[in-house]
């Protein structure tokens, strides 16, 4: 999103250069705009003095109209560069939030067989980005029903960091989020999904939604007793 909106910017700066070479353009409507880079920080906005730079910079071009030719002229550059502030707005006011993106998986925590977390360029508690894979589901290694279920959701743990260790991870998001607010998204390793290895491999089961589906996974892993409420403390 943010390359895409470099690229407009730099069409419409080069578009005005044109415009004022010609002498249509008394004024640089896009002067004092920052190239809107790329950043680490997730949730980067336009500052106060960028945003007030870009109105008043629009609302104070003067534009010469002296012919017909000239007026269309403005009027066209006009209304892409204030496409391009609203675009720009648009992107910047919002949480950036990266649909596709590769990383590193021994920078990746593996919270259990189907979660991991993406740490922050900056260090803090709670800022990392926590992940479900998506379209699988794993025992718990974290909060098991039975001792059966810690012994398989560690082994789904240990499989996935396998997989990920020491290879580049691409992370693709689905745009959705679970009910814990955790991003869903495939992983793949050298263009092999892993939620489908682990699948494969028999360390996740397809994740159904409904308590039916829920209560049949548990049974799977802690035999046909067990309940969806049931706790375990292990020993």
């Amino acid at each position: 999103m943010i390359s895409e909106a470099n690229r407009v910017f730099e069409d419409v700066r080069a578009m005005v250069r044109w415009a004022r070479g010609r002498g249509d353009l008394d004024s640089n409507l896009v002067e004092g705009m920052r190239r809107p880079t790329e950043t680490t920080e997730r949730d980067r906005v336009l500052s106060a003095g960028e945003i007030r730079t870009m109105w008043v910079t629009l609302a104070d071009a003067d534009m010469r109209e002296s012919t017909a030719s000239s007026r269309i002229l403005n009027t066209m550059i006009r209304s892409c560069v204030l496409g391009l502030a609203v675009g720009l707005l648009a992107i910047f006011l919002a949480p950036v939030t990266v649909m596709a993106e590769k990383v590193s998986g021994d920078r990746i925590v593996i919270i259990d067989g189907d979660t991991i977390a993406l740490p922050c360029a900056v260090p803090a508690r709670g800022c990392a980005e926590k992940i479900r894979l998506l379209g699988i589901d794993t025992p718990e290694a974290r909060r098991p029903r039975c001792e059966n279920e810690l012994r398989l959701g560690l082994a789904a743990k240990l499989r996935l960091a396998g997989l990920l260790r020491g290879h580049p991870v691409d992370i693709d998001r689905s745009g959705r989020k679970d009910r814990y607010r955790r991003a869903l998204a495939d992983l793949k390793v050298e263009g092999i999904d892993v939620g489908t290895t682990l699948i494969v491999e028999g360390h996740a089961l397809a994740y159904r939604t409904g308590a039916e589906a829920r209560l049949a996974r548990l049974r799977l892993w802690c035999g046909p007793a067990a309940e969806l409420d049931d706790v375990w403390k292990g020993s």
